[in-house]
């Protein structure tokens, strides 16, 4: 199991873009969060196996319908074993 956090900038909020990572995250057995930050980004904590991991970072960098990816920041850190599901953060 491999984890990263993610930093995501450009038009992410009000798009459905935690509800696109989510679904997506779900789907491809990914576990973690996202969340909108104060100041327009998002950030996502994800957990999987490498392969999933990157296919999931591929999926994000093309960006929900309505979005716009500026930038996109990652990196490469130590899972986190509390987690066990992909939520929404408030």
């Amino acid at each position: 199991m491999n984890a990263c956090y993610i930093v995501i900038s450009g038009v992410v909020q009000g798009v459905g873009f935690r509800c696109f990572t989510k679904q997506h995250a779900i789907k491809q057995g990914v576990i973690g969060w996202v969340r909108n930050l104060p100041d327009g980004r998002v950030d996502i904590w994800a957990q999987a196996e490498e392969n999933i991991l990157e296919d999931f970072c591929d999926l994000l960098r093309q960006g929900a319908p309505g979005s716009s990816i500026e930038k996109f920041e990652t990196e490469r850190l130590t899972t986190n074993p509390v987690l066990s599901d992909f939520k929404i953060r408030l």
